[in-house]
């Protein structure tokens, strides 16, 4: 049984959409994994997207993207208008191990039941801009120079 999740924690995105995407290979996250650029109309981001992951159905309001690699990992990349008096909303869970935030921008990361979350939120042009990663901490050595590559490409 699952561990309840708590306020302000990590969501769980493999549930996003109820989309099953299977097992999904591991050996696809090779040393040299290759990208592809990928760009929102919309709110006008881009980033470098692993080519191992699988897009995802596209929102009909066009904020973003979820890419995935079965089971094991996920990848969503989005934008939304804004009020920043809202304030920005990064986990601060038991579950973070890391946290750093100011006015403008968040980022935490953390693990929970044998899983990494990876998440980073921006705000610029009264836009909320949001990246996050999920994946099997089993994937923590091939995952670590994706998640550093794609956040060194996120353009907002």
């Amino acid at each position: 049984m699952a561990a309840a999740v708590e306020t302000n924690d990590f969501e769980d995105a493999l549930v996003y959409g109820g989309y099953d995407a299977g097992p999904g290979d591991p050996s696809l996250l090779a040393k040299e994994p290759g990208y592809e650029a990928y760009g929102n109309p919309r709110f006008g981001f881009s980033l470098d997207v692993p080519k191992a992951l699988t897009a995802m159905p596209e929102p009909d309001n066009g904020d973003g993207m979820q890419w995935r690699l079965g089971n094991l990992v996920v990848m969503t990349a989005s934008g939304m208008y804004y009020q920043p008096e809202l304030g920005l909303s990064c986990p601060t869970s038991k579950n973070v191990t890391a946290h750093r935030a100011t006015k403008t921008t968040c980022w935490a990361t953390g693990k929970r039941d044998g899983v990494i979350y990876w998440e980073k939120e921006v705000f610029a042009r009264d836009t909320l801009f949001s990246l996050r990663f999920q994946y099997a901490e089993s994937l923590k050595a091939q995952m670590d120079g994706i998640v550093t590559h794609v956040n060194a490409s996120w353009n907002h």
